[in-house]
């Protein structure tokens, strides 16, 4: 799935995420192979934000996609960016 960065410098073909927690500077950080995604505060936002993108891949919609996925064409079409968002933006009940 593709990726865009919260800081919009990457964008990534990226096939798995995980977060790392920062107990130094108390931040949750997702992350995919050697990339920076993207910087919480919580580990509830990082999560919830992990969800967004687990529907993502699952062909739900999302405001933060770009595109539509035509899985009707054996994945022929445009494919989805996903938007890392900022912290800010994240409400972990709309993601």
């Amino acid at each position: 799935m593709w990726i865009r960065s919260q800081d919009k410098k990457i964008l990534k073909n990226c096939e798995e995420f995980y977060i790392y927690s920062s107990i130094k500077e108390e931040t949750y950080s997702i992350e995919s192979g050697d990339a920076f995604l993207g910087e919480y505060s919580t580990e509830a936002k990082a999560l919830a934000v992990l969800n967004a993108i687990q529907n993502s891949i699952r062909g739900r919609t999302h405001p933060d996609l770009d595109g539509v996925c035509d899985r009707t064409l054996g994945g022929v079409g445009f494919n989805p960016v996903f938007n890392m968002p900022k912290n800010e933006e994240v409400d972990k009940n709309e993601y």
